[in-house]
């Protein structure tokens, strides 16, 4: 009865290792034929079966499926883009760096249980350098700068909700993170702040710092550093600075990941934690681009660190 659950654990980890295996030649075998296709349509003219697409039933007719069922799959621009392959008891859904996820499980980092563990070793042996840049200032420093389609694999899934990751810090071996999402939608303050004093005071710091912070679980509390927030006038944002567990995303940091149509461009709209003025805070309008408004106003979102 005690060797049972772990005889049951290798069973099962050998059917996902078959089943990632088969997802990942069903994967080739698409993207093989569709090649092949094209260039024989380019020789003699044939019917290039993917110009349109590839449809679920298509694809028994270009790779042997054995016990696999595919139930999702799309072909655009040389190749698949979306693929879903249920095998071996589990789903296996293709992920933006190549890889296959198993049933629910996200895509993107998985962090290592070990904190001592190096975090820009485990990131580049999972994701490699896309999106990946370091910075000019600082060569501890590399973040992620791109589109949607130019940064796929930073996405992270912790402490029950969803981030991407902005930024390594291979000196200190910590993440910098966004949610993926605003995840309130709150004034800011009653007045807008000019001193750090009056940051410390204001909504959105007590929000994020006091019923946020503390609604995680206490293993996720002690695994977040204090970090330095910038929170200064939009033209000078290190004017005001605070050392928080949580903060809010600066200017800076949404132009130098790319701005509009970046990947931090999540078409909402969501305050950043810079004033225009004395009168109004600056925020990220639902097109991407930079707008102002009056702190005492809740059309707009925290979108926090």
């Amino acid at each position: 009865m005690i060797a049972t659950p772990i005889i049951l654990n290798v069973i099962d980890d050998a059917r996902k290792s078959a089943g990632k295996s088969e997802a990942s030649m069903i994967l080739s075998g698409i993207n093989n034929y569709c090649a092949t296709s094209k260039v024989k349509n380019q020789l003699n003219g044939t019917e290039d079966i993917c110009a349109d697409g590839v449809t679920t039933e298509e694809v028994s007719k270009m790779v042997s499926l054995g016990n696999a069922e595919v139930l999702e799959v799309e072909y655009s621009n040389g190749k698949v883009t979306n693929l879903v392959v249920n095998s071996n008891t589990h789903k296996f859904t293709l992920c933006g760096d190549g890889s296959f996820s198993i049933d629910e499980e996200e895509c993107g980092v998985k962090l290592p249980e070990d904190p001592e563990t190096n975090l820009i070793s485990t990131l580049l042996e999972q994701v490699g350098t896309k999106g990946l840049v370091q910075d000019e200032t600082n060569s501890n420093i590399y973040y992620y700068k791109g589109t949607n389609d130019e940064v796929t694999n930073n996405y992270l899934w912790y402490g029950g909700h969803h981030w991407r990751i902005v930024e390594i810090d291979t000196e200190e071996n910590t993440l910098l993170l966004v949610s993926q999402q605003p995840l309130t939608a709150i004034s800011p303050a009653y007045d807008v702040w000019e001193t750090e004093e009056e940051y410390e005071a204001s909504y959105i710091n007590n929000w994020l710092n006091e019923y946020f912070y503390n609604s995680l679980d206490g293993s996720i509390q002690n695994n977040i550093k204090d970090n330095t927030f910038n929170v200064g006038i939009y033209t000078d944002v290190d004017e005001i600075t605070v050392t928080k567990k949580v903060g809010l995303l600066d200017e800076n940091q949404y132009v130098r990941a790319g701005g509009t149509n970046s990947y931090l461009d999540i078409k909402d709209y969501f305050w950043l934690g810079n004033r225009y003025s004395s009168s109004y805070v600056r925020r990220v309008y639902g097109y991407g681009n930079f707008y102002n408004n009056p702190t005492n106003t809740t059309d707009v979102r925290a979108y926090s660190f």
